[in-house]
């Protein structure tokens, strides 16, 4: 911990109070410059405190160690166990990277369209997963990936893993997301056999009828890129999806819905009364995202085992995938040790 003649912190201590006169005394312009100088000295404090422990505006912090977080050796690289707290998107353990952050949400929404494509009113898991992922834009001090490319497959409604013909009615979800890289946002596109829906960002949707349409415009017929599908055909105009002019991206409803289960069935006595998204919905997320990491992680395409998916199962993806003969050593370890 913190002790009064700790050198550095006094230190620090010292270079916040100066950039605190500085920005005291500072005139026009020079009061932004000041402005961003105290707050990095602040932030410096703080992590200096978050590090080591210690007391700082009368609050007692434990280390970062304390805490629960740990320094390692990663591919030569010593990272201290504050690093791993601070920076804890960058790291298995504590993040899960591109998959977690954003291939959750967007799984799941895929999930809601084969789902409604089966109209039997369950949630549809993905049989299996292939997964290519690389690092080329940020260096080794880090776990997570820049760049995740997987290929899931669902069962089509005439699946039948029993059969031949059978296991060939499949539907086939490809999901790629890049750290670095910011074109076109996030969304999805649904390829049917009569049309395209194409969704941005929650909010902005088109429905292509055919085949054949060789230019996309915006939704509003604004002036900005067009996509080019192919250069022959007639163009094509999207057709009204008959949605809300007005829509939320989301979060509002799952949140309204929440609080409404909250007030109308608040000791939960009705059990089929639940919010939107309840824990069984949240766990198979969750195994969807974490699997197709260890499936990245392996270098082998994962089969999806029903078990994961049920909160009364014990079984776990990271244990049953490191029972398989390519599995690595240090799976576990590494990266899904909580």
């Amino acid at each position: 911990s913190l002790k009064p003649d700790d050198k550095l912190y006094d230190r620090l201590h010292r270079l916040l109070a100066t950039a605190e006169n500085s920005l005291y005394s500072a005139r026009g312009a020079a009061i932004e410059e000041a402005s961003i100088l105290v707050q990095q000295r602040r932030m410096q404090l703080e992590d200096y405190v978050l590090a080591d422990g210690g007391t700082s505006g009368g609050t007692t912090f434990l280390s970062a160690e304390e805490a629960g977080y740990n320094s390692e050796n990663i591919d030569g690289y010593d990272r201290p166990a504050a690093e791993e707290l601070i920076r804890w998107r960058l790291w298995q353990r504590t993040g899960g990277g591109l998959m977690v952050e954003l291939g959750s949400h967007q799984l799941d929404a895929s999930g809601i369209f084969i789902s409604a494509y089966h109209n039997d009113g369950e949630k549809k898991h993905p049989l299996s997963v292939l997964v290519a992922a690389n690092r080329p834009l940020f260096p080794n001090d880090r776990q997570v990936m820049d760049h995740v490319a997987c290929v899931f497959e669902y069962a089509g409604k005439g699946y039948d893993p029993n059969t031949s013909e059978g296991r060939k009615d499949k539907i086939g979800v490809q999901y790629s997301t890049i750290n670095g890289n910011g074109y076109q946002g996030y969304g999805e596109v649904v390829y049917g056999t009569e049309g395209t829906l194409i969704l941005e960002k929650e909010q902005d949707s088109q429905l292509m009828r055919g085949d054949k349409a060789s230019r996309i415009a915006s939704k509003s017929g604004g002036g900005g890129p067009s996509l080019d599908t192919q250069a022959s055909g007639p163009a094509q105009k999207a057709v009204d999806t008959g949605g809300p002019a007005n829509v939320s991206r989301g979060y509002r409803e799952q949140e309204e819905h929440w609080a409404w289960c909250i007030r109308v069935n608040p000791k939960n006595k009705d059990e089929a009364l639940q919010p939107r998204c309840h824990p069984k919905v949240a766990l198979a997320d969750a195994v969807i995202s974490l699997t197709t990491n260890i499936a990245a992680h392996m270098g082998d395409r994962v089969q999806f085992k029903d078990s994961w998916f049920d909160p009364e199962s014990d079984d776990t993806p990271e244990f049953d995938l490191q029972q398989l003969p390519n599995s690595k050593p240090d799976m576990s370890r590494e990266m899904y040790e909580l």
